[in-house]
């Protein structure tokens, strides 16, 4: 379920969102729902969890995320997953005023990126090829 949290760990080092929208005027994103939104780091693991910056679909726009962080050397160890955000759903009165949001994604993992087999058979199973 991608509209809930989360961090797309396994999914490959890098995603991307291709974002369309039709619609006469600016998407607003209070209104109609649809963005894409990213939590804040925090030290406090008992602080409530706050979202720092939030993207409304836009026509011809894509965002790229890295979903693995990667140490740029020899070893090619991964430190930790990506930023954790989420999808928001659309709000019906998008579609009433005429605004619709078109959202492609994928991943693309870097050929230096060494997963375990644990990592490459979830990955494989969110890809639906197991």
């Amino acid at each position: 379920d991608f509209l809930s949290p989360h961090d797309d760990g396994v999914a490959g080092t890098w995603a991307f969102v291709l974002s369309l929208t039709d619609g006469d005027g600016e998407w607003d994103l209070e209104k109609y729902g649809g963005g894409l939104r990213f939590q804040c780091e925090t030290d406090n693991a008992r602080q409530a969890v706050s979202w720092c910056k939030s993207f409304a679909p836009t026509f011809n726009t894509a965002i790229f995320i890295q979903t693995r962080v990667v140490v740029p050397d020899h070893s090619r160890r991964v430190v930790g997953p990506g930023p954790f955000h989420e999808v928001l759903a659309v709000e019906r009165a998008a579609e009433d005023e005429g605004f619709f949001r078109f959202g492609f994604t994928g991943w693309y993992t870097d050929e230096g990126d060494k997963m375990n087999e644990l990592e490459r058979r979830e990955r494989d199973k969110m890809r639906a090829r197991d």
